[in-house]
């Protein structure tokens, strides 16, 4: 057993011992739109993944589209038959998954580092972008932050709904960026914060933005482009979720709303040579 399976290893069988409720693990990685695929394995399973036993999944669930269906690049998808692609354990990114209501782990794949990478997943694009600015001698160091909108749960006609302040039941219709927005959804916004510290994300500060329900939570710098990037796919899972537990919908779409601010991820980047 090498070095890397032997510290993933010791990982999950850390994890095991910490969080022994937990029975599933969803192994996760994201498509071209910024969405997870994955599958839910037995915690024992996932043992035998991390001393070296293959993880494949179909190569072509990176191109997955935001409402179904797939899209075509190249030969891909239609005329390859869709073949299964080795993913690996990402180290360091087994957490316990803490907004579902069953105890339930996650842990990040790639292709990223196999002997097949797939060639436009995500991960792999930026891994393929960091080596060559590392040739170059350059070393990026990244912090994002990421604006979202919070929605009431129900939808009306298909279309969201601004959320209800919970403690007055009326619809934050009169955004600003006042503080005591930030108190009026402290809740959730307080718990957002600290599910993203437990996936070992280091979220600082919080913003009420300009539209209605609309925040931003900002990260710490890294100096490691692929974790950074991890960070927020990470963040916009927990987020939604801890989102769903609160009874609201959390959006991060570029405009959700006609009349009201778009939502940015904004990406601070310094290169040092």
């Amino acid at each position: 057993m090498d070095a890397v399976c032997s510290d993933l290893l010791a990982e999950v069988r850390t994890f095991r011992q910490r969080f022994p409720d937990v029975r599933y693990v969803d192994l996760i990685s994201l498509d071209i739109p910024g969405h997870f695929y994955g599958k839910r394995y037995p915690i024992e399973m996932l043992e035998k993944v991390a001393a070296g036993s293959a993880l494949k999944l179909p190569q072509n669930c990176v191109l997955l589209g935001t409402q179904g269906g797939l899209f075509k690049i190249g030969d891909y998808c239609f005329n390859d038959g869709d073949p299964d692609a080795p993913r690996r354990l990402v180290p360091g990114t087994l957490k316990r998954v803490s907004w579902e209501q069953q105890a339930l782990g996650q842990m990040l794949i790639t292709s990223s580092g196999t002997e097949k990478p797939i060639v436009f997943e995500p991960r792999e694009v930026l891994a393929q972008v960091l080596e060559r600015l590392g040739r170059k001698g350059i070393f990026p160091v990244v912090a994002f932050e990421l604006e979202f909108y919070l929605f009431d749960r129900q939808l009306r006609d298909g279309l969201p709904q601004f959320p209800r302040d919970p403690l007055t039941d009326d619809a934050d219709d009169q955004p600003n960026m006042h503080i005591e927005r930030l108190s009026r959804f402290s809740a959730v916004l307080d718990e957002m914060v600290e599910t993203a510290r437990a996936q070992g994300i280091d979220a600082t500060v919080i913003t009420a933005e300009l539209g209605p329900g609309q925040f931003e939570i900002n990260f710490g710098h890294l100096d490691d482009g692929l974790r950074a990037a991890d960070w927020a796919a990470l963040f916009c899972r927990s987020t939604r979720g801890v989102a769903l537990k609160h009874e609201y919908r959390a959006s991060f779409m570029a405009k959700p709303y006609l009349h009201h601010p778009g939502s940015g991820m904004h990406v601070h980047v310094s290169l040092y040579d």
